[in-house]
Formats: C-alpha cells, structure tokens, sequence
C-alpha cells in the first residue's frame, strides 16, 4: 500500500478527490466541483449525477472514506472500487429515470 499524503484531514481529502476525479475522467465520466466533493455526470447519460464528498469515517479510525448521500461508498484509498460504487448508483439512477420517461 502506498504511503498517504500527509497533513490535516482536508487536504488528504481533496487530495483523494482529486485522484478520484482524474480516474473518473479517464472512464469517460464528467466530473465537477461541488460544494462540499465534486459532482460525477453517468457517462452515458449526462444528465444523471451524484454528489461524492471524502471524509472521515469514525467507525473506521477516521480513515478518509467516499461518501454518497450520507452513506459511505468505500474507503478513499481505492479510487477504482470507486469508480465502479459509483457507476452502480448512476446506473440504478438512470434506470429510474427511464422508469418515468
């Protein structure tokens, strides 16, 4: 396992979600700032997207975690599990939007 960034607990969070936001990137998904986290856009249908925020998880050590909606996704190390948490929750969104088109 690599080493962490080092420093207070925001500025690991950012870090890890800026790596996060270039993996997405680099799958094609849109990604942008939010407020707090970034925003990611389905990579099919644009108009699909879900906020993800990184912070401490307590029940965890405190380790850094992405987190969705108030629940967490998976532990900020793993940005490609994250990628793929990710692409499954866009993708049970989209086929709830279809529902109602």
């Amino acid at each position: 396992m690599g080493a962490r960034p080092s420093g207070p607990g925001p500025i690991r969070a950012r870090t890890r979600l800026a790596a996060l936001s270039a993996n997405l990137r680099g799958k094609r998904f849109q990604v942008e700032p939010g407020t707090p986290g970034i925003v990611v856009h389905h990579p099919d249908q644009p108009k699909v997207g879900i906020r993800v925020e990184c912070r401490e998880r307590p029940s965890d050590n405190d380790e850094l975690w992405f987190w969705h909606e108030g629940e967490p996704l998976i532990e900020a190390d793993h940005t490609d599990d994250a990628a793929l948490a990710i692409l499954a929750r866009l993708n049970k969104l989209a086929a709830e939007e279809d529902r109602w088109l």
